[in-house]
């Protein structure tokens, strides 16, 4: 897989998204499996990470993970694997309907923002059963 180089403030812009206050966050995580990529939601409140030097030692781990396969997807379709608003942030959906409303009506302000996250080819999904290091 290849690695996304972007600038310090920007990575702790996005811990601080990801490992916040909120608790009920999912995090999408996905891997290159042969032709296949496997993709999942992790859920944030089985993560024992309280600052960002713990999650930049975890980088270089390997790690065992065990998944429940939900469907595999032979096509390939373009799948989208999460929603930001829902999955991430969390935001119910009187208010993803209001953004997207209000996107609707100001398409110049966010032309460039995609609040959804999709892979092509061939895609598994899964459950993330347990992460062991």
């Amino acid at each position: 897989m290849d690695e996304i180089n972007i600038g310090q403030d920007k990575e702790k812009a996005i811990f601080s998204l990801f490992f916040g206050k909120n608790k009920e966050t999912k995090i999408p995580v996905y891997f290159e499996i042969g032709e296949y990529k496997l993709y999942s939601l992790l859920d944030r409140k089985y993560l024992n990470i309280s600052d960002f030097a713990d999650f930049e030692n975890l980088q270089n781990e390997e790690l065992t993970i065990y998944t429940k396969i939900e469907k595999v997807d032979n096509s390939n379709n373009e799948v989208e694997i999460v929603d930001l608003f829902k999955d991430v942030l969390g935001l119910n959906r009187a208010m993803r309907r209001n953004i997207n409303s209000n996107n609707n009506s100001n398409n110049n302000s966010t032309a460039n923002f995609s609040d959804k996250i999709v892979l092509n080819g061939k895609t598994i999904k899964s459950s993330i059963i347990a992460l062991l290091k």
